[in-house]
């Protein structure tokens, strides 16, 4: 990872998420403070875009421009408190979807997000996607569960490991 400017803002995002090619969605961090995040991400009309689907990208999806968003932040932030974990995204909640019809305006989008909670292994943000005219597009709130240390493999905090109690529950 490139060392960040001043303001904290990285130079690239190479090492600050696990995406690549297409898949990763965030083009670049605008702004970025201990709170929060104000991101630029790919233009939505490309006509192989990795969430159209039919010719279209639902405003649902934009969940994902604001979990990349989030995941750079928390991966910023770690510099400062320490190494990197692997966050899951666990939860959407209170999700709004702007303007009319399902798919998105072309161009490029900008997402904003704000840590409102940090505690025990989980990170809470509200997060918001805006079109290029200022239309929000889809907002919310989401919740990363960060896997403990020395945990295996896709085992987040707080989940049930084989062999534990839910591996004994009655089925």
């Amino acid at each position: 990872m490139t060392a960040p400017d001043a303001g904290g803002v990285p130079a690239t995002l190479d090492g600050l998420l696990p995406h690549a090619g297409r898949s990763r969605l965030i083009t670049r961090v605008i702004s970025v403070d201990a709170g929060g995040i104000v991101c630029e991400g790919s233009p939505l009309d490309a006509p192989d875009h990795p969430l159209r689907v039919d010719g279209r990208i639902e405003r649902a999806a934009l969940v994902e421009y604001a979990a990349q968003a989030m995941a750079i932040h928390g991966r910023l932030r770690s510099d400062e408190a320490g190494p990197a974990g692997v966050g899951y995204l666990i939860a959407v909640h209170d999700m709004r979807l702007g303007g009319s019809g399902p798919d998105v305006p072309a161009g490029v989008l900008r997402i904003e997000a704000r840590e409102v909670l940090s505690m025990g292994g989980q990170v809470s943000y509200a997060f918001t996607a805006t079109a290029a005219d200022g239309r929000e597009l889809a907002g919310g709130r989401a919740s990363v569960a960060l896997r403990e240390d020395g945990a295996e493999d896709g085992a987040a905090a707080g989940a049930p490991r084989e062999g534990g109690p839910a591996a004994d529950a009655p089925r």
